[in-house]
């Protein structure tokens, strides 16, 4: 694994020599960051993609949590960007904070 650049986050081996001499799961965690969808995570790991998509629709087993791990790095990624676009003004950028934000409040109010 490397270091990402904003000194954040640790982000998955993403050398293209590498990608494939990890573990199926730092493999999936690796292509889910660099948003393969799962039909092709699955062709290219190998694995049966009715089997991979049951297991990422129940967000169950280690697969599913390294193909979710991997995309929401990558948001993690693109949050950091976005802020840092929307502390310097831009209008798009704050724009795009405010409805994470707006996200983040009605997750924490909703009905459980």
């Amino acid at each position: 694994m490397q270091q990402s650049n904003s000194s954040i986050m640790i982000i998955p081996e993403l050398e293209r020599e590498k990608i494939f001499t990890q573990p199926v799961e730092g493999i999936i965690e690796s292509l889910a960051f660099l948003c393969f969808a799962p039909t092709e995570i699955a062709l290219l790991c190998d694995i049966p993609e009715e089997a991979f998509l049951d297991e990422i629709s129940f967000k169950k087993g280690d697969r599913a949590k390294a193909y979710y791990k991997g995309k929401l790095k990558y948001q993690l990624e693109q949050r950091i960007t976005t802020a840092k676009f929307a502390i310097k003004g831009s209008p798009d950028a704050e724009k795009t904070m405010q409805q994470f934000l707006n996200k983040m409040k009605e997750e924490e109010y909703a009905e459980k």
